[in-house]
């Protein structure tokens, strides 16, 4: 998965550098949200949910190309129910483990096609994902095992590629439906994924 992202980020890099001078011309600030729902998951073997996924950012439009910083954040994940597995002895207390909420700060390259009305477009991430888990800890005595939980705070290297579509609804405001999947197995220890679909609404000077 990373190399697959790692090779769309150069090609939309390559793209950008390479388009017409024109692109270049005219520049117009934007500010912009975006809600929609994101999947949790380690890219091995286990999701960790679907939840609400609020986000929002400024950027930069040229004709052909955007450059945005968004930040996102996935809340009220589930982490699931541990079963004490001690035999023998009583299990007291209680414990999950899972993810409670992901939030992603990212720098994003994209590059559009078609005319002036709708227009799709294929997009790049580089950022930082930062993610609150909760675990599980079995202490076991001779007379009981006693089970609890404790938090711990995760980061890494967020690399993700999507795609959208830009729907003018006036020369200033638009709409921008776009599905992304980011990949944080690059300096991190607990492999997260991410699978993001939004509704966003941009606007531009």
């Amino acid at each position: 998965m990373t190399r697959i992202v790692m090779r769309f980020l150069i090609g939309v890099v390559f793209i950008g550098t390479a388009a017409s001078p024109a692109a270049a011309q005219t520049p117009r600030p934007a500010v912009f949200g975006a809600i929609g729902f994101a999947n949790i998951h380690r890219t091995e073997d286990q999701s960790f949910g679907t939840k609400q996924n609020l986000g929002g950012g400024i950027g930069i439009q040229w004709d052909r190309i955007g450059l945005d910083v968004e930040a996102h954040t996935t809340m009220g994940l589930s982490p699931r129910t541990v079963q004490c597995g001690v035999v023998g002895v009583p299990c007291v207390g209680s414990a999950r483990e899972g993810f409670l909420d992901a939030t992603i700060l990212s720098g994003n390259l994209s590059y559009f096609f078609g005319g002036r009305r709708v227009r799709p477009y294929l997009t790049g991430s580089v950022g930082v994902l930062w993610a609150q888990a909760v675990n599980s800890l079995t202490v076991v005595t001779a007379t009981e095992a006693a089970l609890s939980e404790f938090h711990e705070r995760h980061s890494g290297l967020a690399l993700g590629v999507g795609f959208g579509v830009d729907i003018p609804l006036t020369p200033s405001l638009s709409l921008r439906p776009e599905f992304r999947t980011y990949s944080s197995v690059t300096m991190s220890r607990v492999n997260l994924g991410l699978h993001r679909g939004t509704l966003g609404v941009r606007y531009q000077w």
